[in-house]
């Protein structure tokens, strides 16, 4: 079963018939899910023919010609090769000289020349071992290339069938249209941002909508009002972090800290979720947003006037707690100077 697999892509038809319990199914279904397009001579020269997805009839059924596979041997791609070429239907002296053919294997040989796909018979099979290689050294190089499927990629593959968007992505779409994909990148920020878990948590929530602002509590019965504790504006999410007149000027100095790492201004979307920056800029930018985000929080659960000076004093705790965590590796420690070293000479 292992050797039949390894070299092909299964249809899921295929699969689901086998007489094999629904385990070892799952199992095939999510190698054959993992199988990669074939590209180069060797790959394509190994391929096998029977029940192999990449070789449709125009109904999109594969093929299994029992007769040319048991009769003739014709089961692997390179089976069909003469002079560096995959056969043509047109060239019928070559494959009469080949095998011996009956009438109605002439007729199964050119159905199944006629679906295999026009790129694989452009491919010039030069390398003089791509019909003699032993096909155990195939199957080892395909088991190695196996053995880097970790168990985290196998369960997303299982789940993607069934999983949705998150709600949270129609939110800000609708709000500051970020799409989809640059959303999935957004998603990120925060673990590429901190190795602080509380402030990875609190962007979590923002990220999937899921912070709970008086407007949202108010709707649920927890809070007595809708409004922003500073003024009488309804807390939305966009209000609380960015719109409130009263955290404008706090906004205006914390941008100030970003001057010197090339950020000039930021919007709104990008303090709700961070910045998107290229490889080797400071993670630095994205943590001071959001630690101010983290603070106004705190302030709300304080009914506090946001004080930039108290700001500057959590930056200090988040680096001392940072660096207690970045101590247990050298990788660690290392980024974190990194990250920390020019903010550090402004902070002490």
């Amino acid at each position: 079963m292992q050797k039949a697999n390894l070299n092909r892509k299964l249809p899921i038809n295929i699969i689901k018939s086998l007489e094999i319990s629904d385990f070892n199914k799952e199992m095939l279904l999510c190698w054959s899910n993992f199988q990669k397009t074939p590209t180069n001579d060797l790959e394509i020269g190994n391929q096998l023919i029977w029940y192999n997805e990449n070789i449709m009839t125009p109904n999109n059924n594969t093929l299994y010609y029992q007769r040319l596979a048991r009769n003739h041997n014709i089961n692997y791609i390179r089976d069909l090769v003469v002079g560096g070429k995959i056969i043509s239907t047109s060239n019928g002296k070559l494959y009469q000289s080949k095998w011996q053919l009956t009438g109605i294997e002439k007729i199964e040989i050119n159905s199944l020349l006629n679906c295999i796909p026009t790129e694989w018979k452009n491919i010039n099979f030069n390398r003089k071992h791509v019909s003699t290689i032993p096909m155990e050294e195939y199957i080892e190089a395909e088991q190695i290339s196996l053995d880097k499927i970790n168990s985290k990629a196998v369960y997303k593959e299982i789940i993607r069938p069934i999983t949705t968007n998150p709600t949270s992505e129609k939110f800000f779409k609708e709000n500051w249209n970020i799409e989809q994909e640059e959303m999935r990148e957004l998603y990120s920020v925060p673990f590429t941002t901190t190795i602080y878990t509380k402030l990875r948590s609190f962007q979590f929530k923002i990220n999937h909508n899921i912070f709970y602002t008086n407007e949202k509590l108010h709707k649920i019965g927890l809070s007595k009002t809708a409004l922003c504790y500073m003024c009488n504006e309804t807390e939305t999410l966009s209000h609380f972090f960015v719109e409130c007149q009263e955290k404008k000027t706090f906004w205006k100095k914390v941008t100030e800290l970003l001057l010197p790492y090339g950020v000039q201004k930021i919007d709104n979307s990008e303090i709700i979720l961070g910045i998107l920056t290229e490889n080797g800029i400071n993670n630095v930018t994205n943590h001071i947003i959001l630690e101010a985000k983290y603070y106004l929080h705190m302030c709300k659960l304080e009914k506090s006037i946001p004080q930039f000076a108290r700001f500057k004093n959590r930056l200090k705790i988040t680096e001392s707690i940072e660096r207690q965590i970045a101590t247990k590796s050298t990788k660690k420690r290392l980024a974190h100077e990194y990250k920390w070293n020019h903010l550090n000479n402004f902070l002490l």
